[in-house]
């Protein structure tokens, strides 16, 4: 009786729809406008390196975001490729933790209105 139970919680949960799938596709885009933004932003404070890293990572979450919307629409090829934050895998989870943290380090770096100009963190 409990493992039905346990199968109908989780068929439960797994039925978020249309509703879930945009939420999921607005939060992506979100997280890779403001990417895009702080890279911009290294980029002005003349943080040539951050800001191309800051891009490059932008470009990696696009990748990965359009492979997998395309695999589950039957438009392109199933490959591993993991979603962001939300598909299952250690070792992605690490490595996008890993891209955001350095993300976020280009973020603190660039946030002072007038950053010192000698040397940049990266």
């Amino acid at each position: 009786l409990s493992s039905s139970s346990a199968a109908s919680d989780v068929y439960k949960r797994q039925e978020f729809g249309f509703f879930g799938v945009t939420t999921v596709m607005v939060l992506s885009f979100t997280m890779l406008a403001c990417c895009i933004r702080i890279g911009h932003r290294a980029l002005q404070h003349n943080y040539l390196r951050a800001g191309y890293l800051a891009y490059g990572i932008s470009i990696i979450f696009l990748l990965q975001i359009l492979v997998n919307a395309g695999m589950n629409m039957g438009l392109m090829p199933t490959k591993g490729l993991t979603l962001p934050f939300i598909s299952y895998g250690g070792t992605s989870l690490m490595m996008c933790a890993a891209m955001i943290s350095l993300i976020l380090k280009i973020d603190a770096s660039t946030q002072e209105l007038n950053p010192v100009k000698e040397e940049s963190n990266f």
